[in-house]
């Protein structure tokens, strides 16, 4: 199955698409003379290419102006989402930062606690996720933005009792999920038909006592226990046991085992990470192998996510393309997604070898309000859009979802296209620059600059309409000189539809 991708530049790219932030120059062909796995490895092995650090450098002490400290976070996260060497890494922490949802938001002052967290996914990207569950717990972001910072056992005088907030949001976001679910993903149903609740209110409260006790000093990037505000009774959670007299450690760590053991767990986790890197819809065979990896990575470890992302990627399913359909024609039309702005957007600079005139990458400072998404930005907990939203019509009248398009609208597609604009044209002093040398050497031969742009964003599958209408533009502008032939072709490929689907509209 792997020599499908290492023997077709079409599939090997797509491979590459959803593994990294983009396709560059010689990505394609250090992929297919390596090889799948003997890549991978070499990804898995490369150390991580931290945030904070560069944040720090690029504004000392993070400014107490708002604006500054978004630039410094925002330009750590473009520079290394264009320019890291451990992509593979890059790109699965930004898919975890949108299951464990941490945000800019709902952290003001704190700009360095955000960054810190991102690089705690980051580090654990292709390692254990019962190792993630417990670090992203105890840090002071997530211990802030979800409010378990302060939680204190219960003082009945007084009337004051365990926040739930985490308790909740770890088992229905990070974990479990609303709803018991086979092995497929697919939920259980009961005698009559209806689905089965993963939780309870009880279990709610009880794993909120768990987690009382924990609180983050002013500019601590991780929470500290304090025995006294601990609760250390016996407590039920989901049918287990966590006995009486723990530390609030210990009793975080049988939290945490006990949820990471739930027969939930995999399928939940491995839907998610399918739907945020190949394919809105895919089918329970696929949820079902991946959910395998998960349980087993073949050395008899559980959560091994090196494993887990390594099964995503290459799964027959993901190289053959088939999504959710009874017929072959519906399984082809219904695999694939709208891609992230976010990712249109590294992928277009990744293929322009995107450069930074400014030492802080200080541009699209406003990236949330042209994409309607921004690293570490999301507006809730629930993400820029929950896994399961489907837009009015066809997508919803055959049951199917498209999460992104929550944020896809006629306004986010006008500001979009307008930035790819300022981008190509480099329309800013501070602006992202990119080596044009390329691309006029193309322009020379109308197809040359068309198949370059076609290996460089559309994974060497273009369809014969695009190419067409680039060709006939080219032909009614060859008086144009040749950067600016490049400009026009550019701006009519990466604003196309077919650009933004994470699949070529062939």
């Amino acid at each position: 199955m792997l020599s499908d991708i290492e023997n077709n530049p079409i599939k090997a790219s797509r491979f590459l698409q959803r593994a990294t932030f983009g396709v560059k120059k010689d990505d394609l062909e250090q992929l297919m003379s390596q090889g799948v796995l003997s890549w991978f490895e070499e990804q898995a092995t490369l150390k991580e290419s931290l945030h904070l650090p560069l944040a720090r450098a690029y504004t000392p002490n993070f400014s107490e102006i708002q604006r500054v400290r978004l630039r410094a976070k925002n330009g750590a996260w473009w520079n290394l989402a264009f320019q890291a060497k451990d992509q593979v890494k890059q790109r699965m922490a930004f898919a975890l930062s949108q299951i464990f949802v941490v945000s800019f938001n709902g952290i003001a002052g704190k700009p360095d606690r955000v960054v810190y967290y991102y690089d705690i996914l980051l580090k654990n990207a292709l390692g254990n996720y019962r190792k993630l569950m417990e670090e992203v717990t105890l840090t002071a972001a997530m211990g802030q933005f979800l409010t378990m910072d302060g939680s204190r056992k219960a003082d009945p005088a007084k009337k004051t009792f365990p926040d739930e907030n985490y308790a909740r949001e770890i088992m229905q976001l990070f974990t479990i999920g609303l709803w018991e679910l086979n092995q497929d993903g697919t939920p259980k149903l009961d005698a009559n038909g209806a689905k089965i609740p993963a939780y309870s209110q009880e279990d709610v409260e009880e794993l909120a006592r768990a987690f009382t006790g924990w609180f983050g000093k002013r500019n601590a990037f991780r929470m500290t226990a304090k025995r006294a505000y601990h609760d250390t009774q016996t407590k039920h959670v989901l049918g287990k046991q966590i006995k009486a007299n723990l530390s609030p450690r210990q009793d975080i760590r049988r939290a945490m085992d006990i949820l990471f053991a739930h027969s939930n767990t995999p399928p939940f986790v491995a839907t998610l990470l399918i739907k945020r890197l190949v394919t809105s819809n895919p089918r329970p065979e696929y949820v079902r192998r991946v959910a395998n990896a998960f349980k087993d990575n073949g050395a008899g470890v559980r959560g091994d996510l090196k494993a887990t992302l390594l099964a995503v990627l290459t799964d027959s399913d993901a190289i053959n393309e088939r999504g959710l359909g009874d017929t072959v024609m519906d399984s082809r039309s219904h695999f694939g997604k709208a891609k992230e702005p976010i990712v249109a957007l590294t992928q277009i600079g990744r293929g322009l070898n995107i450069d930074s005139k400014h030492d802080a990458w200080n541009d699209y400072f406003g990236t949330y309000s042209i994409l309607g998404q921004a690293p570490l930005e999301a507006p809730s907990v629930f993400n820029f859009y929950t896994p399961d939203f489907a837009p009015q019509g066809e997508i919803a009248d055959k049951e199917l979802t498209a999460p992104e398009f929550k944020i896809i609208n006629a306004q986010t597609l006008h500001d979009t296209q307008d930035l790819i604009h300022r981008l190509i044209n480099g329309a800013s002093k501070e602006h992202w620059i990119w080596d044009k040398t390329e691309f006029e050497e193309a322009a020379k031969h109308h197809e040359d600059l068309i198949g370059l742009i076609e290996a460089r964003f559309f994974c060497q599958s273009m369809s014969n309409g695009l190419k067409n209408r680039l060709s006939a533009l080219l032909a009614a502008n060859d008086k144009l000189k040749k950067h600016k032939k490049v400009r026009v072709a550019l701006y009519t490929a990466l604003t196309s539809p077919e650009f933004f689907t994470q699949e070529a509209l062939s």
